[in-house]
C-alpha cells in the first residue's frame, strides 16, 4: 500500500487490498477484501477560546467560541470530548 491516510474516525474502513509478491513478482499470498480501523486519536496542536456574547456578570453564563485545528479531516460522527478543571 502507498498514500494510505488513517481513517479519521473510529469506524472500519473497508474496500482494501493485500497482496505479497516474491522476487519474480509472482503472487504468493493475496487477501481482497480487508477493513481497516484506527484507534489512536489525533492531538490538538492549537487552539483559541473567544467571547461570543458581551456579558460580564460574574457567575452568569456567557457564550464562548472555541476554535482549534486539527490534523486530519472530521465528519458528522466525530466525537470532541473537552474536559474542563474543577475550578
Amino acid at each position: 500500500m502507498t498514500g494510505f491516510t488513517n481513517p479519521y474516525n473510529g469506524a472500519p474502513k473497508s474496500g482494501f487490498s493485500l497482496s505479497t509478491y516474491d522476487s519474480s513478482s509472482c503472487i504468493v499470498e493475496s487477501i481482497s477484501s480487508m477493513s481497516v480501523q484506527t484507534n489512536t486519536m489525533t492531538s490538538i496542536t492549537s487552539g483559541a477560546i473567544s467571547r461570543v456574547d458581551t456579558t460580564t456578570t460574574v457567575e452568569e453564563a456567557s457564550t464562548m467560541k472555541i476554535t482549534f485545528q486539527l490534523d486530519l479531516p472530521t465528519d458528522a460522527s466525530c466525537r470532541l470530548i473537552i474536559g474542563f478543571p474543577s475550578d
